[in-house]
């Protein structure tokens, strides 16, 4: 599902929770949203898989986003091959754990 705004998204995610595998997170929503909505996904379930997306000029919050608790990140405009090898890793990922982006 796609949320039009960071309280749709967090709405979505709680309603939707038991069914999803993966959470593709924009963290450079206005006014901190993505930052927001990526806390309480974290306080909900620490272990969600969730991949940040990001541009070059929002990289800190992307960084901000693995120290709250995202697998990974990905800077747009994406490189498709890099953007699926990090998804299926974290789709495999039985114990999410911050890494370094590619």
């Amino acid at each position: 599902a796609v949320a039009a705004s960071g309280a749709d998204a967090l709405s979505l995610y709680k309603a939707h929770r038991s069914d999803i595998d993966l959470v593709l997170l924009d963290v450079a929503q206005p006014e901190r949203q993505g930052i927001s909505v990526l806390s309480g996904i974290m306080e909900l379930n620490p272990r969600e898989r969730v991949i940040a997306l990001a541009t070059m000029d929002t990289t800190p919050l992307a960084r901000t986003a693995l120290a709250i608790g995202a697998l990974n990140f990905i800077i747009r405009p994406l490189v498709p091959q890099r953007a699926l090898a990090k998804i299926q890793a974290a789709l495999r990922s039985p114990h999410p754990h911050p890494t370094e982006a590619l």
